[in-house]
């Protein structure tokens, strides 16, 4: 990355609280997607205005469980993005029993800038959900 880059370095999903990606989670337990972006000198230190959407799609009913969610927007260096490196965390609710065996997948979106924005991508590894602990 050069000093006019940002970028998200990856998304996942991880257990509430976790530090890790994991790629099972029990239909009735709330998880998280982490969004981990980061923006290098020149942006940062104008404070470049941000946005970062997630989607939330379960491949197995081909449908969207969270639809172009925005998950923070403001300036660079404000209190969400406050350093040049940052995660971003979007609880996602319980799935319920009626996904137990589908597989889900997220996808983040960074836009920098409003005219002519520069953008960025990433998508999280498939993970599954399961039926509940003991």
């Amino acid at each position: 990355m050069g000093p006019n880059d940002a970028r998200l370095v990856r998304v996942f999903p991880r257990k509430m609280g976790a530090m890790i990606a994991d790629v099972a989670f029990p239909s009735d337990s709330v998880f998280e997607i982490v969004v981990e972006c980061k923006a290098e000198t020149a942006f940062y230190a104008i404070g470049a205005k941000y946005e970062i959407r997630i989607d939330v799609i379960d491949f197995s009913a081909m449908t969207s469980v969270v639809t172009s969610a925005i998950v923070a927007t403001g300036h660079l260096g404000d209190a969400v993005w406050p350093t040049q490196a940052q995660q971003i965390v979007f609880s996602i609710s319980a799935p319920g029993t009626v996904n137990e065996g589908h597989v889900w997948k997220s996808i983040a979106s960074l836009k920098i800038g409003i005219t002519n924005p520069h953008t960025s991508l990433a998508e999280s590894e498939l993970f599954l959900i399961t039926s509940p602990l003991g």
